[in-house]
This record gives C-alpha cells, sequence and structure tokens, in this order.
C-alpha cells in the first residue's frame, strides 16, 4: 500500500511517495510550503497545498512534529479523510506574528497510522 499524490496546481510541492509497510510505524514525511505566503497575525491563514493525498483505506495522517521553533500553529490535530480517504487541499493556521514563508519552508511532520478505533456516534451505529 502507499499514498498517492495528485497534483492540482503547477507550483505544488509533492512529499515523497509514502510506502506503507506494518512491519514498521515509521510512515512519516514533510509537509512544505508551496508558495511564497505572509501569514497574518491572530487570524486563520488558510495555505493552499496544491495537491491532494488519498491514503489507504484504515489510515490516517497525524501531525507529529513541527521541526523548526514556529512562530504558527496548524489548527488540525488530525489530518483526517472522512470521505473517499482524500486529504484537504489546504490548511488552516494561526500564527502570533506576521510572518513569511517560503516556497519550501517546512510546516510540519506528518505520519500514517491505522485508525484502531472508530467512535460510534461518528460511525452512526449504537453499543450497548
Amino acid at each position: 500500500m502507499s499514498v498517492t499524490f495528485e497534483k492540482l496546481f503547477d507550483w505544488a510541492i509533492l512529499p515523497s511517495k509514502v510506502v506503507v509497510d506494518a512491519s514498521t510505524k515509521n510512515h512519516c514525511f514533510s509537509l512544505k510550503n508551496p508558495q511564497k505566503i505572509r501569514l497574518y497575525p491572530d487570524t486563520i491563514n488558510h495555505i493552499c497545498l496544491g495537491f491532494r493525498m488519498k491514503i489507504p483505506y484504515g489510515y490516517t495522517f497525524q501531525i507529529k512534529k513541527l521541526f523548526k521553533e514556529p512562530v504558527w500553529q496548524i489548527l488540525s490535530d488530525y489530518l483526517i479523510a472522512p470521505y473517499l480517504d482524500n486529504l484537504p487541499v489546504s490548511i488552516p493556521i494561526v500564527s502570533s506574528s506576521e510572518t513569511l514563508l517560503y516556497p519550501g519552508d517546512i510546516l510540519a511532520h506528518l505520519q500514517l497510522y491505522p485508525v484502531c478505533f472508530i467512535s460510534p456516534i461518528l460511525s452512526g451505529k449504537n453499543q450497548y
């Protein structure tokens, strides 16, 4: 199994292909900024990634670590694909100060991991 990336815009910076191997837990890659963009303070900045990811059924991504001391925070703890296993093409970021991001700047470190539990409320089934 692997993660596939669909490029939507020419300027998109695609991660390298991620291969899912059940014997290891290191299904990681860096999410990089695709364009020069200015983050404005105390507002939600949407960064369009320019691509869509299709992940294997039963897996999702978790934001594991930011590589440098960031002045921004990605709002989603998990980038989850509720339908069709496609992750969003943009991410919401809040910054405490005005920041200029350049193409190739690392936004976050993502790790692919299996979904172990689906809440009865989310699955639409009752459990007694």
